[in-house]
């Protein structure tokens, strides 16, 4: 299993994966110099991240299996693209949930992780 990771930050969470990954499973950046429809023909798993998956990057993928967002948001992947080839597309919609306890927590000036006495810092 070939996974793509394509965003243009975060970049030590693809070493992350890649300790947690089984035998033959690999994980690599997109290197952005390249295009992506280039790349990617024998990706098995895209973490689109903030770039744009277009039908030609789809098409291009011939071997996509899924595309899986690590954050919230879907809207720069082509849906009807990867819906046509029964590639789903997954995402982590709690990440937005957790950043806004977060913030709503600090707002109210509760400390930011249990009940331990931090200085809150504007």
């Amino acid at each position: 299993m070939r996974l793509l990771f394509c965003g243009s930050g975060w970049l030590p969470i693809v070493d992350q994966i890649a300790a947690r990954l089984p035998d033959g499973a690999t994980i690599t950046a997109w290197d952005r110099r390249a295009p992506l429809a280039s790349v990617i023909a024998a990706i098995d798993v895209l973490l689109p991240s903030n770039a744009a998956i277009t039908p030609d990057v789809i098409a291009a993928a011939t071997q996509l299996r899924l595309i899986q967002q690590p954050a919230a948001g879907t809207e720069h992947i082509d849906r009807a693209s990867a819906a046509a080839r029964d590639i789903p597309i997954c995402n982590a919609p709690g990440a937005n949930h957790v950043v806004g306890i977060a913030f709503g927590r600090h707002r109210d000036g509760e400390p930011p992780h249990g009940d331990e006495p931090r200085e809150i810092v504007d």
